[in-house]
């Protein structure tokens, strides 16, 4: 599978750009045959001070740590283990700012390896799956609406206080704290399929555009795309528009071509030509020779005058015997073969296809939810 990305941003109406992005490094092909290619986007909480800092000091530590991963660590390990990473970066870093409880970043990051996607994230941008023209989120937000919104379904509190709740938007995990509250991430592979698109976003993007907003600019590569999300967004012109940051990556699979394969081989079966005869050649001028000999000498043995055809005149010499004539590869050419069998056809290009898993169509996303983890309670 080959994976194209794109990354678009903007400040929005904003005073401080507060959005990080990042790749892990796309030209370490070692690293990728275990690590694949990772993305990240990091959005300093603009309530809280120092929010640019929290972002960038969080992706910075979690790409590093992300980098050091082992052959022999899963994918979903070292995400984990670079979030905690970055996380107690983002700590340390405001206490020694003393900013404790005042600088924060939330953050999401995916991981793409073959055709295979593992993700990981804390706080409320969002992690998105672009299939055949419509949006599945793949991972939950960390927000007080969750917690609403449950207690509003066991009839604890009603719909409307639930929706009316001031709070609603507040964050309850994001990295900064002293323990992660959640983590939201999968075990199990996210299988991808020609012309997916992962997106990776702020909540700039996807509080400003519905789905359907957001699915009218999902033409073209992924650079394009990101590009075409950015100015939908600016265009909608809302009011007090947070910083806007996209990521994508766009999934195709990949195609080899065999012509020049083909074209090497069959030159190679002409072999180059020499001034020496060939020994085929010298064959056939001995068989022929051989054959003119030997009608020479039956001739000589069994011609009888008297049996002369009665139009031959007696006083005309009989006419001499012709020689017989030698093959002439000028006049006729020889069939040329190729040696061996004839080339071979290539066959059409395959598409790769990823290992299905057991019982499952390995096109399909795990039906599983999102898996949420608590820490530290």
């Amino acid at each position: 599978m080959k994976l194209i990305p794109g990354n678009a941003q903007h400040i929005g109406s904003r005073q401080q750009q507060q959005d990080a992005f990042g790749f892990s490094n796309l030209s370490n092909e070692a690293f990728r045959k275990h690590g694949g290619m990772l993305a990240v986007v990091a959005d300093g909480m603009g309530g809280m001070a120092h929010g640019e800092i929290a972002a960038r000091t969080a992706l910075k530590t979690f790409l590093d740590s992300y980098q050091a991963k082992a052959e022999t660590e899963s994918i979903p390990d070292a995400l984990l283990r670079s979030l905690h990473a970055a996380n107690a970066a983002v700590f340390q870093q405001a206490l020694t700012m003393g900013a404790a409880e005042d600088m924060g970043t939330t953050l999401v990051a995916a991981a793409l390896w073959e055709n295979q996607m593992f993700w990981i994230s804390a706080g409320d941008s969002g992690i998105f799956l672009y299939r055949d023209e419509e949006f599945t989120q793949a991972n939950g937000s960390h927000v007080f609406a969750t917690d609403l919104d449950e207690k509003a379904s066991q009839g604890m509190i009603s719909r409307e206080d639930a929706l009316a709740h001031p709070e609603r938007e507040a964050l309850t995990s994001f990295l900064g704290m002293e323990r992660l509250a959640l983590i939201d991430r999968n075990l199990r592979p996210f299988f991808l399929r020609e012309k997916d698109v992962v997106l990776l976003a702020s909540d700039g993007l996807f509080k400003t555009l519905s789905f359907a907003g957001m699915m009218e600019a999902m033409e073209g590569d992924a650079q394009l795309l990101s590009e075409a999300l950015v100015s939908r967004a600016l265009a909608a012109e809302k009011p007090y528009q947070d910083n806007i940051t996209v990521v994508a990556i766009r999934a195709e699979a990949e195609r080899v071509s065999l012509a020049a394969p083909v074209e090497s081989a069959r030159a190679s079966s002409v072999r180059p030509a020499t001034g020496r005869p060939r020994p085929w050649m010298a064959m056939m001028l001995l068989a022929a020779a051989l054959v003119a000999a030997g009608g020479y000498i039956y001739y000589m043995f069994s011609y009888d005058p008297g049996s002369r055809h009665p139009s031959d005149r007696a006083d005309q010499p009989a006419q001499p015997i012709r020689e017989g004539t030698a093959f002439d590869p000028a006049a006729t050419p020889p069939v040329q073969r190729q040696p061996g069998q004839d080339p071979v056809t290539p066959p059409a290009a395959e598409r790769e296809t990823a290992p299905e898993p057991e019982g499952k169509d390995a096109l399909e996303p795990p039906t599983e939810k999102p898996r949420h983890e608590e820490q530290g309670r």
